[in-house]
């Protein structure tokens, strides 16, 4: 019988290790609130590692023909009412200008590029602007707004009422009331929506979950906190 050379046991033996390894199927099961199907959704886009800033057309659009599903937007609001996405506090931490957008109105920062390499010639972009830019129809994906909800204003009830007002033309003039959820750590804010808009998909994360989980349990709205133990979650 005629020695084997080393190639034909190499390819003998990757036969089969590749036969004899199967996959375990009680480690693919899924169960979660999609269907049981597990889904690809962005950060701002494609997230802070990638070369465009988040929440910039420059960052979600290349999610979307990579198969992305949906992805969060930070926004805020403008001392008029425009809602814009950003996700630092002050304008200076992200971008050639400086102070705070709901000090600002929109024709004052417009204009605003954001500081890195990449995107000297990207500004800050309008939901408008954003939505006004996609083809298809937004039905077809999932966004969550993570509303920031920075501002001096001495009369905060007010101003949270002016921004969930700007955040509800938002979503009818580009009919996300299906494809989208709104969060927030600010309760009396989810509740003047819920109250506005009862059918709205509403989103608190607390800072940890004990304090958080009877909020939600409470009113209704979705959660997610930030410190969760496995424990808590069985329960």
């Amino acid at each position: 019988m005629k020695h084997l050379s080393a190639h034909s046991l190499f390819l003998i033996l990757s036969i089969f290790i590749l036969n004899s390894c199967g996959r375990d199927p009680a480690l693919f099961k899924v169960h979660n609130l999609n269907g049981d199907v597990i889904g690809a959704f962005g950060h701002g886009g494609m997230g802070p590692q990638f070369k465009y800033p988040i929440d910039t057309w420059e960052s979600f659009e290349p999610l979307l023909r990579i198969g992305g599903e949906g992805t969060d937007l930070d926004m805020q609001m403008t001392k008029d009412s425009v809602l814009v996405f950003y996700h630092h506090h002050k304008l200076e931490d992200g971008t050639g200008c400086s102070g705070t957008i709901n000090d600002k109105l929109w024709s004052e920062i417009w204009g605003c590029h954001f500081a890195s390499p990449y995107s000297s010639t990207l500004n800050l972009v309008s939901g408008d602007e954003f939505f006004g830019s996609l083809v298809n129809d937004p039905q077809q994906y999932t966004f969550t707004f993570d509303c920031k909800l920075y501002s001096n204003d001495q009369n905060y009830p007010a101003f949270l009422s002016r921004y969930a007002n700007a955040l509800l033309k938002l979503i009818d003039d580009h009919q996300l009331m299906n494809s989208t959820m709104i969060e927030s750590q600010d309760t009396t804010f989810l509740r003047m929506l819920q109250q506005k808009r009862p059918g709205l998909k509403l989103f608190i994360y607390p800072r940890i979950f004990k304090p958080g989980f009877p909020l939600r349990c409470a009113w209704a709205f979705s959660g997610s906190p930030r410190q969760i133990q496995r424990s808590a979650v069985r329960r």
